[in-house]
């Protein structure tokens, strides 16, 4: 989870590499649903990029905080679902 809010993504590797079919859509739903709320809040910045360190520069940052937010809530609960 700290990585997901710090936009590293090389954590998910090693989980990706070990079960494909259920990490990758997860992700991809995950992500898919957050873009979508930053594009429906009308964030400064259209996909939320660069995690924590990111959020001051966006002139809607709660909205970038919630939408990074579910895609942890996304992703994590469509894991558990797949």
């Amino acid at each position: 989870m700290l990585w997901d809010y710090l936009f590293i993504s090389e954590g998910a590797i090693p989980f990706a590499s070990a079960d494909p079919i259920r990490v990758l859509p997860a992700c991809v739903i995950g992500s898919a649903v957050s873009g979508a709320l930053s594009m429906a809040f009308n964030c400064s910045l259209m996909a939320p990029h660069g995690g924590i360190f990111c959020i001051t520069i966006n002139r809607k940052s709660r909205m970038v905080y919630f939408s990074s937010c579910s895609r942890f809530c996304n992703s994590s609960g469509n894991y558990g679902y797949i």
